[in-house]
């Protein structure tokens, strides 16, 4: 299941992970839209911290999930770069939460 997952931690921190473990969490461009409108719900609530990460143990995110069509409108580029908080300033602090692993060679 490929999906943006927003859950409330408290009051005031929301976490949001990036669930597509098939493909190291890359995301594909529908995750990309439903990321811009969490980005945008969460702007206006009432969440003082958002905590982003990733699903599973083997990959924070991969980056965009090219495996389809790569052509780019101007739209999706718009999307894209609101999703990826390229250009915009963001008005909540966003932490991430990478899990790192560690492998220890014997």
């Amino acid at each position: 299941m490929m999906e943006i997952r927003v859950e409330r931690h408290g009051r005031h921190i929301v976490m949001v992970t990036i669930d597509n473990q098939r493909r190291l969490n890359a995301m594909t461009r529908p995750m990309m839209a439903e990321l811009w409108r969490v980005w945008d719900e969460l702007a206006r609530s009432d969440c003082r911290c958002i905590v982003l990460t990733g699903a599973g143990d083997r990959a924070f995110c991969a980056g965009a999930d090219v495996s389809g069509d790569v052509s780019a409108s101007a739209e999706t580029a718009k999307i894209v770069s609101h999703a990826l908080l390229k250009t915009d300033a963001y008005s909540k602090p966003i932490v991430a939460a990478v899990n790192a692993r560690r492998n220890h060679a014997r």
